[in-house]
C-alpha cells in the first residue's frame, strides 16, 4: 500500500517597505486563508523599524524573517525564491493588496489539477482594483477600465502569447502564485525600481 502524499508546501513572501499602514491590514488577509501559508516570509532589507512586532501579529502560520540586501525588489524575490528551497509554491503579497479568504486554496486546486498532460508552472488570478477607502472602484473609472481591457483576451479565450502582448495582465507581483521550480528557472528580471 503507497503512503498517503503530504499536502504541498506554500510559502508566502511578503516585502517590508517602511512606514506602510496597508502591511498589516494585507498581512491579516494572508492569515485568515481557508487554506494558509505553510510558511509566511517576511523579506527585510533593513529599511522597516516594525519587523519584530509584524513578525510577532502573524498568528497562525509559522513565520520567519529573511534579511535581503538593499535593491530591487525582483532581487530580492529571486533570493527568497532560493531560500525556499522546500516550498513547492511560492506567493507573493505587497503592502496595499489583499487576498480573498480563499485564494490559495484556488490556486493550488488550478496548479495541481489531476489528469493535466502538462501542469501550469505559474497562475494569476483576478484583481478588484480599490480606492484609497479600499471600497472597489467604480467600473467607469479609468483604472478599473485599463485592468479590464488587460483581463479580456484571456477570459475570450486568447493564448497566453497573444494575452501577453495585450500589456502587463499579471499586473502587481501579488497576483502571482506559481510552482517554486518555475520561478528558480524563470528569475524576475532585474528591472524595477528600489526596495
Amino acid at each position: 500500500m503507497s503512503e498517503p502524499s503530504e499536502s504541498p508546501k506554500v510559502a508566502a513572501v511578503v516585502p517590508l517597505l517602511p512606514r506602510l499602514p496597508t502591511l498589516r491590514a494585507s498581512l491579516a488577509s494572508l492569515c485568515e486563508q481557508t487554506r494558509p501559508a505553510d510558511v509566511i516570509v517576511l523579506l527585510d532589507n533593513g529599511k522597516n523599524p516594525d519587523v519584530e512586532s509584524l513578525q510577532q501579529d502573524i498568528k497562525g502560520p509559522a513565520c520567519e524573517v529573511l534579511k535581503v540586501e538593499q535593491g530591487t525588489l525582483p532581487a530580492a524575490i529571486n533570493h527568497a525564491v532560493q531560500h525556499l528551497e522546500k516550498a513547492d509554491y511560492i506567493t507573493l503579497l505587497q503592502a496595499g493588496d489583499f487576498y480573498e479568504p480563499a485564494r490559495i486554496g484556488k490556486c493550488l486546486a488550478a496548479l495541481e489539477a489531476p489528469g493535466v498532460l502538462r501542469p501550469p508552472g505559474i497562475v494569476v488570478t483576478a484583481i478588484t482594483v480599490v480606492g484609497s477607502r479600499g471600497a472597489p472602484l467604480p467600473e467607469d473609472d479609468p483604472r478599473a477600465l485599463h485592468l479590464k481591457r488587460l483581463w479580456e483576451p484571456g477570459r475570450c479565450g486568447a493564448k497566453i502569447a497573444d494575452w501577453l502582448g495585450a500589456g502587463n495582465f499579471a499586473c502587481p507581483p501579488s497576483n502571482i502564485f506559481a510552482r517554486r521550480t518555475h520561478l528558480a528557472a524563470n528569475s524576475f528580471t532585474e528591472k524595477s525600481t528600489i526596495f
